[in-house]
């Protein structure tokens, strides 16, 4: 209810945030209580106009900044380019915003190093894809959060690394280093060759004989064949 009757109101009012802090000090039904609505809330948040939106991440974010609620409930948002939509990115956006203003920048990527709240927060940091990654970092500049994402950053440089080291290794095998002489600078310089096949086999054409068109010989032919030989030699 509390929850609602802010997201109803034309701004967002703090009162409703210390409402909501208090219930959460006061009995641990209440944490747990505002911890689901948290994850709640963000699953159906396509669901509200801006301005209900607005509201209840600032809402939301106070509770956040004040430790009313645990930093755990990050394991519900999974920041990738697939899996999150427009409504989704603001409400992120003006809860992170909320929580930079109450506690500070610095202070707030402080937090972030915490071992738990970084096991928490491994969906909202993706580091298996670096295309998630890269555009984890791009989000978080964009709303002035970029110290946030230097882990992200020194990750995506080893995997870039890792990436040229095991294409350039893949190229070194299929090339042989060999040393040529330089006339110009008068020394051995070395310099990669295209390894050549142990066992190269070189196709060779087969020609197939044509047999030869022979006419068959006829009666006539042969029999004049065998004669001549005979009147010859009687003319002799």
């Amino acid at each position: 209810m509390i929850i609602e009757c802010c997201s109803q109101e034309r701004s967002y009012s703090t009162f409703y945030g210390l409402i909501g802090e208090r219930f959460c000090r006061l009995n641990r039904v209440w944490f747990d209580a505002f911890e689901q609505a948290f994850r709640e809330y963000y699953e159906t948040v396509h669901r509200y106009e801006t301005n209900r939106l607005r509201n209840i991440a600032r809402f939301f974010g106070h509770l956040l900044a004040s430790d009313a609620i645990s930093w755990n409930v990050f394991d519900c948002i999974s920041l990738t380019e697939d899996d999150t939509t427009s409504s989704s990115r603001i409400f992120i956006k003006i809860l992170f915003n909320e929580i930079s203003e109450s506690m500070g920048l610095k202070t707030v990527a402080e937090r972030f190093k915490d071992s738990e709240v970084q096991i928490a927060c491994r969906t909202m940091f993706p580091m298996d894809n670096p295309k998630d990654t890269r555009f984890a970092i791009n989000y978080f500049t964009s709303i002035g959060l970029g110290p946030i994402t230097e882990d992200m950053r020194e990750h995506l440089k080893v995997c870039l690394y890792l990436r040229r080291f095991v294409a350039e290794s893949k190229c070194s095998r299929r090339m042989l280093r060999v040393s040529s002489w330089s006339n110009a600078e008068r020394c051995w310089k070395p310099s990669l060759l295209p390894r050549i096949p142990t066992a190269l086999t070189i196709p060779t054409r087969t020609r197939t004989r044509t047999p030869t068109r022979t006419t068959p010989r006829t009666h006539a032919a042969r029999g004049a064949i065998a004669v001549r030989p005979l009147h010859a030699a009687r003319t002799a």
